[in-house]
């Protein structure tokens, strides 16, 4: 007998003779064999597939039986953490912090001018503040940056601009100076209030042109004087008094070298007389003073004898500035215009009506001349624009 077949029978026998002794035990699986499994105690022959985070675990069996489920990952509430946890094939679709509010800060009135809090927001895996907006420090804007119920309030001075639109090497030479723009309906008014630019030089004791000179190229005792009176009637008076006021300044030294004209208003119309536009008469061109007299007469007849017209004294101031009239004023010559009217300022210029004190002022601001009106203190306002300097308004009856 060969030996392997002595050793067959020998172990037949052992357990022929174990047999003897133990019961068979019935095995639950054959061991060596896998099942896939869940964490509800579900089991699968076939491997199935699954997404995000999750996966199968393993059962083993062994003669013991079948092993615990090992190394499963079931599905979990889902966070912003960019992964798939509820393994529904979507990545943070939801998590516990969706729609809502984040930021807000103590003592802070969300829903007032800028202020508004935040909501939570998933970016790549990432919780992120999204939307809020605090107070800040308040701007010319017409928004309520500090949120307190006010718009543009309690502007820092940062707000206000140092403004000047002239030639930078003027500041603050002569009667130059700088002004400033304030916050006005949300953005920086476009006037600059207090600005002063250089203007033509006049004869007053002032460097206009901020130069640093003063009165530069006049002759100081030259002075070409235009007249502009009223003659409408009701000023009859006041022509008699100035004729009376004048004939001594006539007749000294001081007027030497001055010339006069005269221009008339508020007369009617006379047919082949020198009439600019139908409402303003030019009676005289620049003539001594040895003569002027008798024209300031000419006004006083007018106005006893031909009753009221139109008075457009702002136009004539203009005509007289723009030479309209073509006046001889001497080159370097001092000019000085006096509007004397007991009538507010009036423009009659259809053709055109813009004309208006401001703009008639502005004509006579980039000018050399200086204007004196005589009126009622009633009708200041609707001159100060054209004369600028108070001093140079003057009551009726004061001269």
């Amino acid at each position: 007998m060969k030996w392997a077949a002595v050793v067959s029978i020998s172990v037949a026998l052992l357990l022929a003779g174990a047999c003897e002794d133990d019961k068979l035990i019935a095995l639950d699986c054959t061991p060596g064999s896998i099942l896939y499994c869940d964490g509800a105690g579900r089991t699968w022959e076939d491997k199935k597939v699954r997404t995000g985070i999750c996966s199968w675990g393993k059962q083993t069996c062994s003669y013991a039986g079948w092993s615990e489920c090992e190394g499963v990952t079931d599905p979990t509430a889902e966070v912003c953490d960019g992964l798939d946890n509820d393994c529904d094939g979507a990545i943070d679709e939801d998590y516990p912090e969706q729609a809502q509010l984040c930021g807000m800060q103590d003592d802070i009135e969300y829903g007032v001018g800028i202020c508004s809090p935040g909501v939570w927001m998933c970016y790549d895996g990432y919780l992120r503040c999204d939307g809020h907006a605090g107070p800040s420090p308040e701007v010319c804007d017409s928004i309520d940056n500090d949120c307190n119920g006010v718009v543009d309030d309690q502007l820092p001075n940062t707000t206000m601009e140092v403004c000047y639109d002239g030639p930078q090497e003027t500041i603050l030479v002569g009667e130059c100076k700088p002004g400033i723009r304030y916050c006005v309906d949300g953005s920086m008014e476009s006037d600059c209030v207090g600005m002063v630019l250089p203007s033509p030089e006049l004869c007053d004791g002032k460097d206009n042109d901020c130069d640093g000179e003063i009165d530069e190229g006049f002759d100081t005792g030259s002075v070409d004087l235009t007249f502009i009176i009223d003659v409408s009637g009701s000023f009859d008076d006041e022509i008699e008094r100035t004729i009376y006021g004048i004939a001594p300044l006539l007749e000294d030294d001081l007027t030497r070298n001055f010339k006069f004209s005269l221009v008339v208003i508020g007369s009617h119309s006379i047919p082949g007389a020198n009439y600019l536009d139908g409402k303003m008469r030019l009676i005289t061109d620049f003539v001594p003073r040895d003569e002027f007299l008798q024209h300031l007469e000419t006004a006083l007849e007018m106005a006893r004898s031909r009753g009221g017209g139109d008075e457009p004294s702002w136009d004539a101031i203009r005509y007289v500035v723009e030479n309209t009239f073509r006046l001889s004023f001497r080159p370097g010559s001092n000019k000085v215009i006096i509007l004397m009217t007991d009538e507010e300022g009036q423009t009659h210029d259809l053709a055109i009506p813009q004309h208006r004190e401001a703009e008639v002022g502005a004509i006579v601001a980039n000018s050399p001349f200086i204007v004196h009106v005589y009126s009622d203190n009633g009708f200041y306002d609707s001159f100060d624009d054209i004369f600028r300097v108070r001093d140079n308004f003057h009551p009726l009856g004061d001269h």
